[in-house]
């Protein structure tokens, strides 16, 4: 992984993407986080070599700031970044 990533667009109504290259077959484990600490969303997805976007869907959370954390299992990378829920 080569350490460059992008959570879009943010602020969002709906859907946030995490958006990455990868330099191997890997799985990713995503928690998306409240104010208070807790995980209110969580789920998984296997990606491939090269170019990722993975959403995110927030449409059923309610509006409010979020951290959404992002553990790269195979490499054990975790990025995690505040994202605002209109």
């Amino acid at each position: 992984m080569d350490g460059s990533y992008v959570f879009f667009p943010n602020p969002t109504s709906d859907v946030v993407s995490y958006q990455f290259n990868s330099e191997g077959n890997d799985v990713l484990y995503m928690e998306v986080i409240n104010t208070l600490g807790q995980v209110v969303l969580t789920q998984t997805k296997a990606v491939r070599v090269g170019s990722n976007s993975v959403p995110v869907n927030l449409l059923e959370l309610v509006p409010g700031a979020y951290t959404v954390r992002v553990k790269h299992i195979g490499s054990g990378v975790t990025h995690s970044e505040k994202v605002i829920k209109k």
